[in-house]
């Protein structure tokens, strides 16, 4: 089966704490996906969900380690990198707004106040909208303040 890669955005239609974690897979080889949630302390990984194809996406509102692996009538795959819902908070927050529409581009976000611009454990946010300034999508990586408009 394809690798898994796990991204995941924020979503906003109900619930302000829920989180959508996403993955990329055609599902040409698949049945579906299980979502796998853990915490710090446990290292059995319980299944929070099951996700038909062709969905590759799954709503989440629990903080811990989150992991998916695709099934099929053979098996089911090894699961993908592992990805962190975690509360923080933030001392040191930069955004950078986009200078004609005012929307927000970027949010920096980190947990010392005084962390350097080029301190690589930002946790950056990159803000996606649509033709009618819609916020459609979020995507996040730790990255440097500096660095942020790279890789996404």
């Amino acid at each position: 089966m394809k690798k898994l890669i796990l991204f995941f955005a924020l979503f906003f239609a109900f619930n302000a704490n829920a989180t959508v974690i996403e993955w990329d897979h055609d599902c040409s080889d698949a049945d579906g996906f299980y979502v796998y949630r853990f915490d710090d302390f446990d290292d059995n990984p319980s299944r929070s969900t099951s996700i038909n194809c062709p969905t590759t996406q799954a709503t989440v509102f629990v903080p811990g380690w989150y992991s998916v692996t695709a099934y099929n009538e053979h098996g089911e795959s090894t699961k993908s990198n592992d990805i962190e819902l975690a509360q923080y908070y933030y001392n040191n927050i930069k955004i950078e707004y986009d200078p004609t529409s005012g929307l927000v581009l970027y949010r920096g976000e980190h947990t010392s106040l005084n962390a350097a611009t080029d301190d690589p454990n930002w946790v950056i946010k990159r803000f996606y909208y649509d033709a009618s300034e819609r916020l459609i999508e979020i995507k996040i990586q730790i990255t440097s303040w500096d660095n942020r408009t790279s890789g996404w």
